[in-house]
């Protein structure tokens, strides 16, 4: 099932919520798509700062993580700032590093007090 997107404007950033059952990226156009989306409600609401809540996608595996991260590089680059909320144990940073390393500004955390902290600093 693809996920579906929500979404709620706020002063300083955009939240957007994804929700899914199985795997919602059984096709790497489904992570474009979903990528995609959110880049563009960003710039239809004129917001550089993205709080993503992923809390209720399942686990995806280590591959599909390392092109999530290389692909929100490319099409975030370092111009917006991106925070992603997902469950303790599905954290291991390797989206993230990913995305770091290639010029991104991105944190995962499973606490949302921690992200928007990091987000608007």
């Amino acid at each position: 099932m693809k996920p579906q997107l929500s979404f709620e404007v706020f002063d300083e950033y955009l939240k957007v919520t994804l929700c899914a059952e199985g795997n919602p990226f059984a096709h790497v156009a489904d992570i474009n798509n979903t990528i995609m989306s959110v880049k563009k409600l960003s710039e239809e609401n004129k917001r550089t700062r993205i709080l993503v809540d992923a809390f209720n996608i399942p686990n995806v595996r280590d591959m599909q993580k390392f092109y999530i991260g290389a692909l929100v590089a490319t099409i975030f680059g370092n111009k917006f700032k991106l925070a992603m909320l997902r469950k303790p144990e599905h954290i291991n940073k390797f989206a993230e590093n990913m995305a770091v390393n290639s010029g991104a500004n991105v944190h995962v955390d499973s606490s949302e007090q921690k992200a928007l902290s990091w987000l608007l600093a």
